[in-house]
C-alpha cells in the first residue's frame, strides 16, 4: 500500500470530507477548520493520482505548452503539453493565431510563445470549463500557470488528447469514500483506442496532425474579463511548521504536518477572526 493510499485511509477515517472540485483536490476537516494551502498543494498532486488510479480512470496533469504550424496546410495552433498519473506523455492541440492581423507589423509572426484565439474558438471553450479568470485573450500566454495543479481528464487515444473532450475532474466525497473505506471495485477503465490507459505505442505527434485537426485562419480579437483576487489571512515570522520537505516525508510525517497546520490555523482563526 502506497504511502499516499495510507494517507488518504487515515484523512478519511478521521471523517475528513475529500472531493475534486474543477480539477482541484478539496479536503474538509471534521472539525471544520480549513486545511492550510501550502499543506494541501505540496500533497495535492499524488493524492489526486491515487484517487483516479483507485477509481479506474485516467487523469493528466499540464506541464507546459508550444506554438507552432501543423499539418499539410501548416494550420497555427497550440499545444498543451501533460503528463499522466501512468508516467506517459500527452498533448492536445488547438487552432490560434500566431501573427499579426493589423497594424504596421501585419503578417509578422508574435514574439516567443505568443498566441491569440476567437471568441468562439475551441481553447477559450476549454478555458470555460476550467472556470478559471481570463484578462484577455491576447496575454493567454502569459496567464497557462493557472492550468498547474489541475488534474484533466478526457479521451485519448494513444498521446492525443481529443481537444473537445478536455475538461476539470469532479468527483464527489461519496465516490471517493466509497473507494477508499467502503471497499468498492474501482469501475474499469476504458479508453476511446481500447488500450490500457498509458500504453499506447503510436508515436504520433503534434507535427503530424492532419489538417482537420487545426483549422487556418481563426478569429481573432480582445476580451476584457475581470480579474479575481483571492486574499488570504497569515502569520508573519519564522514559520512553526515542521523543516521536512514533502518529498521527504514519510506519511507519518505528512499526517503529523496535517494536524499541526490544522491546529495553528484553528488557533490563528480565533485570535485573528478576519482579514484587514
Amino acid at each position: 500500500m502506497s504511502a499516499s493510499t495510507i494517507l488518504l485511509h487515515q484523512i478519511l477515517k478521521r471523517g475528513d470530507s475529500v472531493s475534486i472540485v474543477g480539477g482541484r483536490l478539496c479536503v474538509e476537516p471534521a472539525s471544520g477548520a480549513p486545511v492550510p494551502p501550502d499543506w494541501l498543494k505540496a500533497h495535492s498532486r499524488e493524492i489526486l493520482t491515487e484517487i483516479l488510479q483507485r477509481t479506474g480512470q485516467d487523469g493528466f496533469f499540464y506541464e507546459n505548452f508550444s506554438t507552432g504550424c501543423y499539418g499539410k496546410c501548416s494550420a497555427p495552433g497550440v499545444t498543451l503539453q501533460f503528463s499522466t498519473i501512468y508516467q506517459s506523455d500527452a498533448y492536445a492541440v488547438f487552432n490560434a493565431s500566431l501573427k499579426y492581423d493589423r497594424g504596421s507589423k501585419k503578417g509578422k509572426r508574435y514574439p516567443g510563445k505568443q498566441f491569440r484565439v476567437g471568441q468562439r474558438s475551441a481553447f477559450l471553450k476549454f478555458w470555460k470549463r476550467c472556470g478559471l479568470p481570463l484578462r484577455y485573450r491576447s496575454d493567454l500566454h502569459e496567464q497557462m500557470n493557472q492550468l498547474q495543479g489541475l488534474a484533466f481528464q478526457g479521451s485519448r487515444s494513444n498521446e492525443r488528447i481529443a481537444k473537445d473532450t478536455l475538461q476539470p475532474v469532479t468527483m464527489t466525497a461519496d465516490t471517493i469514500r466509497r473507494a477508499f473505506v467502503s471497499g468498492e471495485s474501482p469501475g474499469r477503465f476504458r479508453e476511446d483506442s481500447g488500450k490500457v490507459p498509458g500504453s499506447g505505442s503510436g508515436k504520433e505527434s503534434a507535427e503530424t496532425l492532419a489538417p482537420a485537426d487545426l483549422q487556418p485562419n481563426p478569429t481573432t480579437g480582445t476580451a476584457n474579463y475581470g480579474n479575481t483576487v483571492i486574499r488570504e489571512c497569515g502569520t508573519r515570522g519564522p514559520s512553526p511548521y515542521p523543516s521536512i520537505p514533502p518529498e521527504d516525508q514519510t506519511h507519518e510525517e505528512w499526517l503529523a504536518d496535517y494536524d499541526l497546520r490544522e491546529y495553528i490555523t484553528m488557533k490563528h482563526q480565533t485570535s485573528n477572526p478576519a482579514c484587514d
